[in-house]
């Protein structure tokens, strides 16, 4: 809060600065980012963006290759000086895994990074949930003691992942993430069941709907989801016409030859086995 303080300070008594912006800030070695700015305060007696001269108010397109900065600097006609970097971020869709458990602060296990045996890390949702949702973890009403059956899940989360969930209706928003197709796979489970009825609404779209739960499973449903707003992935996950939504982990996997869907196109799901719980009072 002090470091944004000072520089406001700074920029009020100065009285000159620009306002700049890259949009979008992520994109793919063959896609366009458009770099904008404004100048205000004081007579402008010279703009560069990279040693190119610019006016005080203008946009450009730009291709990089890889992750640049572009540096704008300018000089008032009192000599007073400015200087605003404009970051674009360059990524390969190809190498985009993200993987994400449910983001309650129970305990180290389930509140941060989950690391799976086969060495993918599972990191807390909390950093993306951008309204509601709320941390349930089941250890707190019942004693799990039996490891998840994976016979029929196809690529699960960690087995802890499936011991806690985000449950209200809540919202995600992942926005260093690039135009492109990306294959979105949701994790839940359930020792209750009953009437869940849980719908999805994933970058504009409703793909799931009426979701519900059978008690003592654990499912995954993925499918395909293009993003093209340059504006990143959003997911809205609300209870429909059910009493709750009960969403263990979600997966983030870049997938530019897949084809886009507009419902979640497979579903497996299996119980535990053997699983001995009982109710805490």
């Amino acid at each position: 809060a002090d470091v944004w303080y000072d520089a406001l300070k700074e920029i009020l008594e100065i009285g000159f600065f620009a306002l700049s912006s890259a949009k979008p800030l992520y994109i793919t070695p063959d896609q366009n980012s458009t770099l904008s700015w404004e100048v205000f305060g004081k007579e402008l007696a010279e703009l560069f963006l990279d040693d190119k001269p610019v006016p005080s108010k203008g946009c450009m397109k730009v291709c990089p290759d890889k992750t640049t900065e572009y540096i704008l600097r300018g000089k008032a006609v009192d000599g007073t000086e400015l200087k605003s970097i404009l970051t674009v971020n360059v990524v390969d869709i190809d190498t985009i895994q993200m993987r994400f458990n449910s983001w309650g602060q129970g305990n180290d296990e389930v509140s941060g990074d989950i690391i799976a045996d086969d060495g993918t890390i599972w990191k807390s949702s909390l950093p993306y949930l951008i309204s509601d949702g709320r941390f349930f973890d089941f250890g707190q009403h019942t004693d799990l003691t039996a490891p998840i059956n994976y016979d029929e899940l196809v690529n699960p989360a960690p087995a802890e992942a499936y011991f806690t969930v985000t449950h209200t209706n809540h919202s995600y928003n992942f926005p260093m993430l690039p135009n492109g197709v990306y294959t979105i796979r949701l994790h839940f489970f359930d020792i209750f069941g009953g009437s869940r009825a849980m719908n999805y609404t994933i970058e504009g779209r409703k793909i799931l709907a009426g979701m519900g739960t059978s008690k003592n499973y654990a499912s995954i449903i993925e499918s395909p989801v293009e993003i093209a707003d340059d504006n990143g992935l959003q997911i809205i996950a609300d209870k429909g016409t059910g009493n709750d939504v009960f969403e263990s982990a979600i997966e983030i996997i870049g997938s530019p030859d897949a084809i886009p869907s507009v419902q979640f196109t497979s579903r497996t799901q299996t119980a535990y086995e053997g699983i001995q719980h009982t109710l805490k009072k």
